[in-house]
């Protein structure tokens, strides 16, 4: 159950899925999870994979047919906005950069020392999100399958529109899925390993009081001694070391 978005953040590396998708599900990120500067390259490589795309697609007609260049500017701007579909794209891009500059601008100064979360913070989950799904799910199912569902969903009904934005999300979505159930693994693993380090450490300590306890009843620590001890201590003659052996 999740109640509220005071969730601990796990060690985990923000790649480009994750910068693509959550700057629209969450807000208020740590200093060292949202970088202003890889956002904004995801943003620059997201505007130029469409003209990049058109330009060698008209390059590759040119060389079968120059006369398709009579025309250029009409022809590049019909393929690629109606033929390949970017109209979408390039909303999306928009769209992408605003929410870029809200969540920096929801980032404290670099000066300023937050004392209330990690630098590494992943962000408040989205309020709607979490008083719909919250009470009933749990943060580990919350981030590995609610949140990457709702672009996976998202991508599926655009390509099926013919968009190729649909394909972005929907890989974006998986690769986000994949990365959340990678470290919750790994957390298990560490925990796991914790869990079998206390418990031998448990089996141990067990077993050295069961052995104290028992040469304490044989009386080897209190009162008697091995024979060895005893005769080299003087507490036992040679004579009576030699009848013993007898």
């Amino acid at each position: 159950m999740i109640q509220d978005n005071t969730h601990i953040r796990h060690s985990i590396a923000p790649n480009w899925s994750i910068l693509l998708l959550e700057v629209f599900i969450r807000k208020n990120f740590g200093k060292n999870y949202f970088s202003l500067g890889k956002a904004l390259l995801i943003w620059l490589k997201l505007t130029l994979f469409p003209l990049l795309i058109t330009a060698a697609y008209l390059l590759y007609m040119r060389y079968k047919n120059p006369a398709v260049w009579h025309e250029s500017p009409p022809v590049f701007i019909y393929h690629n906005f109606i033929r390949f579909g970017f109209i979408s794209w390039y909303l999306f891009s928009i769209a992408y950069l605003i929410a870029v500059i809200k969540r920096h601008m929801e980032m404290p100064k670099s000066s300023d020392i937050d004392y209330e979360k990690s630098s590494a913070y992943g962000g408040d989950y989205h309020p709607w999100l979490l008083k719909k799904y919250g009470p009933q799910t749990t943060r580990r199912k919350f981030e590995t399958n609610l949140e990457p569902m709702i672009f996976l969903v998202s991508g599926l009904v655009l390509a099926l529109m013919g968009e190729y934005l649909g394909f972005l999300l929907m890989l974006a979505a998986l690769v986000n899925r994949s990365k959340y159930k990678a470290v919750y693994k790994q957390a298990d693993k560490e925990i796991q390993s914790r869990i079998d380090y206390n418990m031998a450490a448990s089996w141990q300590s067990e077993i050295d009081e069961n052995f104290i306890d028992y040469y304490k009843r044989k009386g080897v620590e209190q009162n008697q001694k091995p024979e060895s001890e005893r005769l080299f201590s003087g507490e036992k003659s040679q004579t009576d070391w030699d009848s013993s052996m007898q």
